[in-house]
């Protein structure tokens, strides 16, 4: 536990650089419920819905740390909100096998020196967030 006045950075995972980026939005009508009132002689607390969000279009936009990868924008509008959500989720999964086929593409061993391994093999704490280490943890981290 920090001592009091003291800050201590702990989101170390927000530092390491993201292969991959998806930006996504959809856009939607807001149409009016028809409902009931509620009765007000029983005095309960109740939720009123008076909207519904119904999906009208989207845009994806990938983003990428590897030159190969062809970043894209995607963007769909549809009167039907089935198939706007239905597109949404084959775009996802069309652009996530793409994605998956640049990673493996660009996958390389890690070349260590005797010198690198034994100060990896000794070492104690992690290089990252100074958290101590165990062996397990390490083929782990």
């Amino acid at each position: 536990m920090p001592e009091p006045g003291s800050i201590k950075f702990k989101a170390f995972h927000k530092q390491e650089k993201k292969l991959f980026s998806l930006y996504f939005d959809f856009e939607s009508l807001t149409l009016p419920y028809h409902r009931c009132e509620p009765n007000p002689s029983t005095n309960e607390s109740s939720t009123q819905n008076y909207q519904k969000h119904v999906p009208c279009s989207f845009s994806v936009v990938t983003r990428s740390e590897f030159e190969d990868y062809k970043e894209e924008t995607v963007v769909f509008s549809n009167e039907d909100p089935d198939k706007v959500v239905k597109t949404f989720i084959s775009e996802l999964s069309r652009i996530h096998v793409g994605m998956m086929e640049c990673y493996e593409k660009n996958q390389h061993p890690i070349h260590m020196s005797e010198e690198d391994e034994e100060r990896f093999q000794e070492s104690t704490s992690c290089h990252i967030c100074s958290k101590e280490l165990d062996w397990e943890s390490k083929k782990n981290y």
